[in-house]
């Protein structure tokens, strides 16, 4: 019988066998344990702090590995905050370090010894195990205006969150206010629903103010373009069927809401004009924003996440984005073809001007 041919499905490069020394590392919040492991063999676990002296210790264990000719790998897996200052520091002593899936490790506990469960040290040998496999990536570490842009990118994602929280707590809270202010004014948290709950406290306190004075509010407000809309305001506040009780509470906490918001979008302001600033010291900005529909808030997360596209061929920006092709069979049911995560939209139109204005065979420019 003809001998099969095996076709290499990993092409990532793994430790040597011989010289090769993986150093799992499992992060919390006050403290690292670590192992050193080869493919048949784990040393016992240590377990330093999360400070500039457990750092120098575990300095001190991976040079004394080199110096017995050891070609060192550190391994970890991503703990949020508590995993980036550690990385920082091996980076810049200019070790190697590679990232595994914490999903994988998980998951290999159990294949490994079957047993499920979960412990520190436990994960370091797991953790090592997968890079032995060609199971990792590189962690992508940001330095200069590109860490600032994904800092401020995070700030401003953080905001929209914030931003989108509060207003469906205003819109809840409006409907037990005021429940048809909704119908006078449409387009929900304007500047001229904005005045009326900054005014009255309750509905029956904007029935007894007036047409008069309620029109005086809406034309201050939106510069005269609602004011017509003050009789109908004050019609529908005086049938209105809003609750009675704890409304004085239930106003104070929408003002409270209004409040940080305008504080929230006083951020967002002062953010756009700093992301500006950090995207003018990259030439390559223009490309991005020279497409139609991309802004600065869009090419700031872009590049606050890729980082310098000069670094990545065609694939790997390509997979990094999103926009690799994939597809979903088994048995009979062949999956089509699609785009994988994002779904065209602005990435795709953005990365497909930039690779028709380069080589695909060549890297980024």
């Amino acid at each position: 019988m003809e001998s099969m041919r095996l076709i290499k499905s990993n092409c990532q490069e793994v430790p040597d066998r011989k010289w090769g020394l993986v150093v799992g590392l499992d992060i919390s919040k006050d403290s690292i344990t670590f192992r050193a492991c080869r493919p048949d063999a784990a040393s016992k676990p240590v377990t330093i702090t999360q400070d500039m002296g457990g750092f120098s210790k575990l300095i001190d264990v991976l040079e004394g590995y080199k110096r017995d000719g050891c070609d060192v790998w550190v391994g970890y897996e991503p703990t949020g905050p508590y995993s980036c200052c550690v990385l920082e520091f091996l980076v810049e002593k200019n070790w190697k370090v590679v990232q595994v899936n914490p999903k994988h490790t998980s998951k290999f506990n159990d294949i490994r010894d079957n047993s499920p469960g979960k412990d520190d040290p436990r994960d370091p040998r797991a953790i090592s195990d997968l890079i032995w496999q060609g199971c990792y990536r590189t962690p992508l570490h940001l330095t200069g205006t590109y860490a600032e842009l994904r800092v401020a990118s995070a700030e401003w994602e953080t905001l929209k969150r914030e931003a989108t929280v509060l207003k469906n707590q205003l819109h809840s809270l409006m409907e037990l206010w005021f429940p048809e202010l909704r119908m006078v004014f449409r387009s929900g948290l304007c500047k001229s629903t904005i005045a009326v709950m900054k005014k009255y406290e309750t509905c029956e306190s904007l029935s007894k103010a007036g047409f008069t004075k309620v029109r005086a509010v809406l034309h201050k407000a939106s510069s005269g373009r609602t004011a017509s809309r003050a009789r109908e305001l004050v019609d529908a506040a005086s049938n209105s069927t809003a609750l009675k009780s704890g409304q004085n509470s239930r106003h104070r906490t929408m003002i409270n809401h209004l409040a940080r918001l305008e504080l929230i979008e006083t951020r967002k302001a002062a953010l756009i004009l700093e992301l500006e600033e950090l995207l003018l010291e990259l030439p390559e900005s223009k490309s991005l924003l020279s497409v139609n529909g991309i802004g600065i808030i869009t090419t700031a997360l872009f590049f606050g996440e890729c980082g310098n596209i000069s670094d990545y061929s065609v694939g790997q920006l390509e997979k990094l984005v999103g926009l690799n092709l994939c597809h979903f069979s088994s048995g009979r049911h062949k999956g089509k073809k699609k785009i994988h995560g994002e779904k065209g939209g602005w990435i795709a139109n953005a990365f497909n001007k930039i690779r028709l204005s380069t080589n695909p065979s060549r890297k980024l420019a």
